[in-house]
């Protein structure tokens, strides 16, 4: 008998430590991409810090689709948006090469037919496209970059024109949720 409560209690104590671990490993997560967050801006505006809040409605998308949504807000009228393509490609065909586990999408308030031109013009290549007409839904300034999980929950967030520093911590945030 006293054997069998040995193992009983070898099994849960295995199984807490396994909780543990699983635990540890998520508050390690979500405290890189919080510290990894740039919030500046060549307008100098700030973050809004949607970390940890749910990623807007969008009609027909869903997050759910990979494991991590990497998504650009834009307007095709703002000139940082538009210097913020080459970085944001790298990081959709960085998403490419995930088989589906990372997707990258592109939102924005014009009609889709203008987003999906402005991308192409630029040689952007998506997941993606989806336009949003109720422009508050997009929450202000561009361009916003997001990382959404499955679940809709947002990890990480930069706000303001995207370059190849800003590009590699996107990367490194990816790569500590994969």
């Amino acid at each position: 008998m006293p054997t069998r409560l040995a193992h009983v209690i070898g099994v849960i104590s295995n199984v807490a430590t396994i909780m543990a671990a699983t635990i540890v490993t998520s508050f390690v997560a979500v405290a890189f991409i919080n510290t990894h967050q740039w919030s500046g801006s060549s307008r100098g505006g700030t973050s809004s810090s949607a970390v940890g809040s749910l990623a807007p409605p969008v009609p027909g998308l869903d997050y759910g689709r990979a494991t991590q949504t990497i998504v650009l807000i834009v307007r095709t009228s703002c000139p940082y948006c538009t210097e913020s393509l080459d970085a944001f490609n790298e990081l959709c065909q960085r998403a490419a090469q995930t088989g589906g586990t990372i997707r990258s999408i592109v939102i924005g308030a014009e009609d889709k037919a203008i987003l999906e031109e402005y991308l192409a013009t630029h040689g952007v290549h998506v997941d993606g496209v989806y336009s949003v007409p109720n422009r508050e839904a997009l929450t202000g300034r561009t361009p916003r970059l997001l990382i959404v999980g499955s679940n809709r929950l947002i990890y990480g967030e930069w706000l303001g024109r995207l370059d190849a520093s800003v590009g590699s911590q996107v990367a490194q945030a990816l790569d500590a949720l994969e």
